[in-house]
């Protein structure tokens, strides 16, 4: 929630929600074991766009891309990298980087 509410109150352009999805442990003795998890899905249709211009940031953020959505799996992230993460999309909508 934490997220979602400094997207919405920093980025005006931005169409996106907070949805249920799942993660696969990916390795160790589980591998193909999924947790639940919740992700931050953007909705787009430049959604390959915006998953390049995350990945090869300054911060690398990484996302999967599925259903025209980027999709920022909050398991995976830390609450303090919560503020790179609006910067970076602040930057992409701001400067309408999917123009490019």
């Amino acid at each position: 929630q934490v997220l979602f509410n400094m997207i919405e109150r920093e980025i005006k352009n931005i169409e996106f929600e907070i949805t249920d999805s799942t993660s696969l442990v990916g390795g160790g003795a589980f591998p193909n074991e999924k947790l639940n998890s919740k992700s931050v899905s953007i909705s787009s249709n430049f959604s390959s766009k915006l998953e390049e211009y995350l990945r090869l940031s300054k911060y690398h953020i990484i996302t999967s891309v599925y259903d025209d959505k980027v999709h920022l799996d909050l398991r995976t992230l830390k609450e303090e990298d919560f503020p790179k993460i609006v910067e970076v999309l602040k930057d992409f909508y701001g400067n309408k980087l999917w123009d490019i």
